[in-house]
C-alpha cells in the first residue's frame, strides 16, 4: 500500500515499522505524517536507512569509473537529518543509532550476487560486458582489505530511527 496514504484508521496501531523503505518515499514528512496518524497516543515509531550500505564499496567503484547511478533523492545519510526528520513529522523522544554489522560473502561472486539484490541492481544491469569486467576487477582488489580465510566481511551501518507518538 502506499506509505503516504496508508489505508488503516487512525490510532489503530500500537507499533509501526519502516525498515529500509524511507528513503524512497517521494515525500517522507508525508509517510512519517501517515506513520503518526495509524499510531496510538504513546505509540513507538521504528525507521531503519543505511547510512553505509553494505554494496558501499560497489558503489564507490563505480563512481571512481563514472558509472554510478545517483541514489534516490531522500536517501539518509547522516543522523541529524533522520533526526530532524523524525521531529519535522511530529515525533516525540527521537533517538537514532548507528549500527554496523558485518555480512559474511564467500567470494566476489557472493558479493556481486548479494550486490544485485540490493538498490545496486539498477547500477549492476546498466553495465555492458566489458565495464561489468572493469568493475569486478577493481571490486576484487577494493574488496581485498576484507579478504579472510572463509571469505569477505564486509562492513555496513544503519541507521537506526525510534520515536513515540
Amino acid at each position: 500500500m502506499d506509505a503516504e496514504q496508508l489505508d488503516f484508521p487512525d490510532s489503530d496501531f500500537d507499533r509501526v515499522v519502516c525498515g529500509f523503505g524511507i528513503m524512497f518515499l517521494p515525500d517522507q514528512l508525508r509517510g512519517l505524517a501517515e506513520m503518526r496518524r495509524v499510531l496510538r497516543s504513546g505509540g513507538r515509531l521504528g525507521v531503519s536507512t543505511w547510512k553505509e550500505p553494505e554494496a558501499d564499496d560497489l558503489a564507490a567503484v563505480l563512481r571512481s569509473m563514472g558509472l554510478e547511478q545517483p541514489r534516490p533523492p531522500g536517501w539518509i545519510t547522516d543522523p541529524d537529518v533522520l533526526r530532524q526528520l523524525l521531529t519535522g513529522a511530529g515525533f516525540g523522544d527521537v533517538q537514532v543509532d548507528a549500527d554496523t554489522h558485518v555480512f559474511r560473502h564467500a567470494d566476489l561472486d557472493a558479493y556481486w550476487r548479494g550486490a544485485q539484490s540490493t538498490g545496486m541492481r539498477r547500477n549492476i544491469e546498466a553495465l555492458d560486458g566489458q565495464q561489468r569486467t572493469l568493475v569486478r576487477a577493481a571490486l576484487a582488489e577494493r574488496l581485498a582489505a576484507y579478504r579472510r580465510d572463509d571469505g569477505y566481511h564486509v562492513p555496513a551501518t544503519a541507521l537506526l530511527g525510534t520515536a513515540s507518538r
